[in-house]
């Protein structure tokens, strides 16, 4: 079967470099008055579609190479002056740089090895292979899931991979120097931030608390607990759904890395069970694996019909009593008399 030809509007792409993280384009349209194109291409979107930039037309072939190739030299220098600054050879870490049978282990706060065939020729050097494992069932070797989120310890850039692109830990005793000061870096414990109202960050949003739970909130799986524990919380909650917006979650569609101990420790030890994101305006409850969207249920009043008639009654029985006090003892009679 013959390969699909990849095409540009009515341009076919006759040559493409993958370079600096995007491509350099060279495609052909003979149809055209001027049939050469020369364009950069890079897939930085949600959706992974190509956009096609600073794109040059030409009639003349050899022009539109000179072109091509001046754009790819330039990415080459690039990738050689970032080398150079992060201190990083050509040599790609492979599964003999990593511990012996890690594969196997748990990722959750590792450092990982992402397998040189899995990335480009130009990006196989360690600054781009070692990663930070964050979250993603496919941190546990057991989970039917295999997304891993990683940090790049370089950027601070996070960036979804699978599982079997992992190649396992890195060895510490093959670690390079710069790997294991960029590592103490990001795990070093961050002192929160926190506003005079209490507003705090938090994976790129901002939150402020809103109060504690109320009595008739919480439906308890351990109804001999007074109130959730915030150390597990296990617990089962009314008014509240998935909020994929921020997706703050340990799932699949996560957008952002989240603990509910971390998230507990960026608003300075807060003991509110309910906050308020700042960015959006909606209330969150963080629960054992996401943070949850609360609805505020709403409050019955009693009806204002009701209240009157037991006052009016309360007035009655008032009216009653003292009309009783005010009749002579000697006037009363139990009964008719006989």
């Amino acid at each position: 079967m013959p390969e699909e030809k990849r095409m540009i509007e009515s341009y076919e792409v006759k040559h493409a470099l993958q370079l600096a993280g995007g491509e350099v384009v060279l495609a052909e349209d003979m149809a055209a008055a001027e049939p050469y194109m020369v364009c950069d291409c890079n897939r930085d979107n949600p959706f992974s579609m190509d956009v096609y930039t600073n794109i040059s037309v030409s009639a003349d072939y050899l022009e539109a190479m000179h072109e091509f190739l001046r754009r790819a030299a330039m990415r080459v220098s690039f990738i050689e002056a970032e080398r150079s600054q992060r201190g990083v050879t050509h040599i790609p870490l492979t599964a003999d740089d990593c511990i012996k049978g890690s594969h196997r282990e748990h990722y959750k706060d590792r450092l990982v090895v992402i397998k040189p065939e899995t990335l480009t020729p130009s990006a196989r050097t360690a600054d781009r292979q070692l990663l930070l494992a964050l979250s993603g069932n496919g941190c546990s070797p057991d989970a039917r899931g295999t997304a891993v989120f990683c940090k790049n310890l370089f950027t601070g850039e996070t960036a979804r991979w699978e599982r079997f692109d992992v190649a396992g830990i890195i060895d510490p005793a093959k670690m390079p120097s710069w790997a294991a000061e960029k590592l103490a870096e990001h795990t070093k414990p961050q002192e929160p931030q926190i506003a005079a109202d209490g507003t705090f960050a938090f994976g790129g949003f901002h939150f402020i608390p809103y109060r504690k739970f109320r009595k008739g909130e919480i439906d308890r799986q351990t109804p001999n607990d007074s109130r959730p524990r915030k150390n597990d919380a296990q617990y089962a909650m009314r008014n509240m759904r998935t909020d994929r917006e921020i997706g703050a979650s340990n799932y699949e569609w996560q957008k952002m890395d989240y603990s509910h101990d971390k998230f507990y420790v960026a608003s300075g030890g807060c003991d509110a069970d309910i906050f308020r994101c700042v960015e959006n305006g909606k209330l969150y409850v963080p629960g054992a694996n996401e943070l949850f969207e609360y609805t505020e249920p709403q409050q019955h009043e009693k009806e204002p019909g009701r209240k009157k008639s037991v006052l009016a009654r309360l007035e009655i029985a008032k009216k009653d009593a003292a009309s009783d006090a005010a009749v002579p003892k000697e006037q009363k009679s139990k009964g008719p008399e006989l």
